[in-house]
């Protein structure tokens, strides 16, 4: 009896460290990011900018992407967009969404596919940058 309790103690104590070495040994996922400035001063700006940024892309790449962002449409309004054209050495399709700006909403809504002879891009990069002009000021 003992040593069948020796045993799988054993068998789970090599399961336990299996599983945190296999954890440890996995890849970083990439993190989809909305970045821009921290606070926005009404009467120094009536706009600010923001990118949408992924980090942490693993090899082999990706060849595509699709996301939405939505805000205050009483508050915020988005003015403009700028895509990475250079994602894929510049061979994309898309943008998919023709009118990706819904300031009635809120919201914002776009994807771009790479295609040949273009290479899946790897790393950390911008997708897209947007402008907002601030509406309420205090």
């Amino acid at each position: 009896m003992k040593k069948l309790n020796l045993m799988m103690f054993a068998m789970i104590l090599a399961i336990l460290i299996y599983c945190s070495l296999m954890k440890n040994a996995s890849a970083q996922k990439p993190v989809l990011a909305v970045e821009g400035p921290a606070t926005v001063d009404p009467a120094i700006s009536e706009t600010f900018n923001v990118s949408i940024v992924i980090h942490d892309v693993p090899e082999p790449g990706f060849y595509g992407w699709e996301f939405y962002l939505s805000w205050t449409p009483s508050v915020i309004n988005c003015t403009k967009e700028v895509l990475n054209a250079n994602l894929w050495e510049g061979y994309y399709l898309g943008p998919w969404d023709p009118n990706p700006i819904k300031n009635d909403i809120g919201k914002y809504h776009q994807s771009l596919t790479g295609r040949s002879p273009g290479t899946p891009d790897a790393g950390t990069f911008w997708l897209v940058n947007l402008t907002f002009k601030i509406l309420v000021t205090t």
